[in-house]
């Protein structure tokens, strides 16, 4: 089953966030990352997997 991650941040953890980012694709190379603006103060990240299925029975 897939495993969607999300991230809370502040402006000021944007270096941090950008780490994570590219620690994450090194790891996982088929992930789809999503940045979206949250409720001020906070942005928001989304890390979903690509070509998510079913999983078979």
């Amino acid at each position: 089953m897939p495993v969607k991650i999300h991230i809370s941040y502040t402006p000021d953890d944007e270096t941090i966030v950008v780490q994570a980012v590219a620690y994450l694709k090194g790891i996982l190379p088929a992930l789809k990352v999503k940045k979206t603006p949250g409720k001020p103060p906070y942005n928001n990240v989304y890390f979903i997997p690509k070509n998510a299925k079913k999983p078979t029975k």
